[in-house]
């Protein structure tokens, strides 16, 4: 969003010119952020920025191009911590925030799914500082 936030109007592809028309800043404020989806933002921030893949997805973002599983895939070298696997984790992590909603007001869903929930965080978690640490010793060793 602050990509966007941040291009001029003349920048941006026509499909998207509606949304930077849309998108209006609070007061005092510089930058965007929003309160929900802190599990898949923390994700997104290690792909971005431990992963090194910032430029990658950006490209595939706006380009077009499809070149984000490969590169994640070629850092990782793990087949259990593929891109495909990471993905349906997260939407896996969506879902259960989503069901936590849902049952706000029942303490004991999240008791009984606490342990689901948790182990799949931590997976994902997991996986993302495999490949932050990967990619920090492949720029050791260049």
């Amino acid at each position: 969003m602050n990509r966007i936030l941040s291009l001029q109007i003349s920048e941006i592809p026509e499909t998207c010119k509606g949304l930077k028309e849309k998108l209006i800043l609070p007061e005092g404020k510089n930058s965007y952020s929003s309160p929900g989806y802190c599990q898949e933002t923390l994700c997104a921030d290690k792909l971005l920025n431990k992963c090194k893949l910032r430029d990658t997805i950006r490209q595939d973002q706006f380009i077009g191009t499809n070149n984000s599983e490969q590169k994640y895939d070629s850092i990782t070298m793990n087949p259990s911590n593929s891109w495909k696997n990471l993905n349906l984790k997260i939407d896996k992590s969506l879902k259960h925030t989503y069901e936590r909603y849902r049952h706000a007001f029942e303490p004991d869903w999240f008791e009984q799914h606490r342990t689901e929930i948790v182990g799949n965080l931590e997976e994902i978690h997991s996986m993302l500082d495999e490949c932050a640490e990967n990619e920090k010793q492949s720029n050791l060793t260049l």
